[in-house]
């Protein structure tokens, strides 16, 4: 195996930093494209003029817990100590 001259040596260090320095440019531009993707990740509805119909399923709307405020736990307000409608009442 012949070993390469002194000429090669030269010309092949100059290919590879030519290389190189596409490679960092190339690299710094694709560091740019995903600081932007991040940010357009971080923005959903609550936080930017985005309406929540755009905001995915990644993120849910708030769900609330429990019954609305405005219903008894017995459905309407005042029936739950009768078994029989106001209209049955007896008259007794």
């Amino acid at each position: 195996m012949m070993q390469p001259t002194y000429t090669e040596l030269v010309e092949l260090i100059v290919e590879m930093r030519t290389e190189l320095n596409a490679l960092r440019a190339e690299n710094a531009a694709l560091k740019v494209r995903v600081a932007d993707l991040e940010a357009q990740l971080r923005t959903n509805s609550r936080n930017s003029s985005k309406p929540p119909s755009t905001d995915g399923p990644a993120n849910p709307r708030p769900v609330r817990c429990g019954r609305p405020p405005s219903a008894s736990p017995e459905g309407r307000t005042g029936t739950a100590d009768r078994p029989w409608p106001r209209w049955l009442t007896p008259t007794w």
